[in-house]
């Protein structure tokens, strides 16, 4: 039997069963030059085996009723699949001969790097991705956090077929997670992991993927970092405000449930201040929202909204004001007591079906916590006082060093921003402008 981990949630409720596959490689692991290398091999995995083309193994699986995915991030590619029961076999016997004898065919590749090169050309299009994309590089600058998962311009173009084999070889065994709920029983886990890894090395036979650098927070400007990304005849702006946080620790950071705690009231939901100031006082904007996203690095604060040309910079300087009002006096008692109780009512429906349940372990094992802590989220939420949340707050959010980037014209905003103090660095990019890979 396999040593790889594994988790079962039961629910024989209904002939139907869920399982995924956890990979300890994923996007992060892209040596300089390949960015894209790790999302174009989970996709080929999937468009041609020993024996079986593209279009016979989407065939088999759609004839099945199932659905199989393989998707990457940053730390792991993961396989998730669905069965009736009495399918679940047949298609296990698919994803042996998918998983264990990938062919890479030329043809399947030349044909993916198009579409994914179409894809990014798409996001150039559609203002909010692309000023995600100027958003997350500003951030991370060269660290592979700041490379797009699916590749550049440059980089894509460049990933040969052995790439591809070399990344599918580094898969292994370890750091592997296999997962199932639905009409299935714990006995039946061990089994599922050692089919589903039976054909991984228990190490990677790549020689290792070099190590993650450690992420250095650029130096302190005393203020705004803004990008704005030059996109003519633009009447809306794309905002995106935020820095780094709880870096090393990420979401083992002590703080890390205060700091969930204590960014909602102000930005955490439609009746939160910023929603309430930008978006329904002022009509400023569809949508303003801020989060905090952490993974097992460092995590991120990010603010959002889109206004009118004409509404930036005064929404800009209100957020401002906000943002330091909320960090010096913190959420009020009643604020605080809707946050809890939003986080702790919204997170029912997280686990509230077998499948939904397996999603919410596999992702606190993947960081690296054990299976009580998703059970002793509620009791966490719960726990957070309004001096917790404060703290927090002033702890890891700021309302100086912020980068921020805005899609727009750049000439209705560009000499109105650099006359504002609380800019420190300007830098105006054109919007066809290629990310580094």
């Amino acid at each position: 039997m396999s040593h790889v981990p594994n988790i079962t949630v039961p629910d024989p409720s209904r002939p139907f069963s869920t399982f995924c596959l956890a990979l300890g490689q994923g996007s992060l692991a892209d040596p300089p030059g390949q960015a894209g290398r790790a999302w174009l091999t989970a996709q080929m995995v999937l468009r041609g085996a020993e024996g079986l083309s593209r279009r016979e193994i989407s065939t088999t699986i759609e004839g099945l009723g199932s659905v199989c995915d393989l998707s990457v991030g940053r730390d792991h590619t993961m396989l998730w699949a669905d069965a009736l029961t009495r399918q679940r076999e047949p298609l296990l016997a698919c994803l042996d001969r998918v998983l264990g004898a990938p062919t890479f065919p030329e043809a399947e590749l030349d044909k993916l790097r198009r579409e994914t090169l179409a894809e990014l050309e798409a996001v150039r299009d559609d203002d909010a991705s692309l000023g995600m994309r100027f958003f997350v590089r500003a951030l991370y600058g060269s660290h592979p956090y700041g490379r797009p998962l699916k590749g550049t311009e440059r980089s894509l173009p460049a990933l040969t077929r052995d790439n591809l084999v070399a990344c599918f070889r580094s898969w292994s065994q370890e750091g592997a997670l296999v997962g199932q709920s639905g009409d299935v029983d714990a006995p039946s886990g061990e089994a599922l992991a050692a089919r589903l890894t039976r054909h991984l090395p228990a190490r990677s036979t790549s020689g290792g993927a070099a190590p993650i650098p450690t992420f250095t927070p650029p130096e302190k400007l005393g203020g705004w970092k803004v990008i704005l990304v030059d996109k003519p005849e633009r009447t809306q702006t794309q905002v995106f405000m935020g820095h780094v946080a709880l870096a090393g620790l990420g979401a083992h950071h002590p703080d890390w449930t205060a700091l969930q705690v204590g960014q909602t009231p102000f930005g955490g939901t439609f009746t939160s201040r910023l929603s309430h100031e930008i978006r329904e006082k002022r009509g400023w904007s569809y949508g303003a929202w801020s989060q905090v996203t952490a993974d097992q690095r460092l995590g991120t604060f990010m603010m959002r909204f889109y206004p009118a040309t004409k509404d930036t910079l005064p929404a800009l300087q209100l957020t401002d004001e906000l943002l330091r009002a909320y960090l010096a006096d913190g959420p009020s008692d009643a604020e605080l007591d809707a946050a809890q109780a939003n986080l702790q009512n919204s997170f029912v429906f997280t686990v509230d079906t077998a499948s939904r349940r397996l999603s919410e372990l596999v992702s606190t094992r993947l960081l690296g916590h054990p299976d009580s802590w998703l059970d002793g989220t509620v009791d966490r939420l719960r726990q957070v006082t309004h001096a917790d949340a404060t703290r927090a707050m002033r702890a890891h959010v700021s309302a100086d060093d912020l980068v921020v980037t805005i899609v727009c014209s750049a000439r209705e905003l560009e000499k109105e921003l650099a006359a504002w103090p609380r800019v420190k660095s300007l830098e105006v990019i054109d919007w066809k402008t290629p990310l580094e890979g």
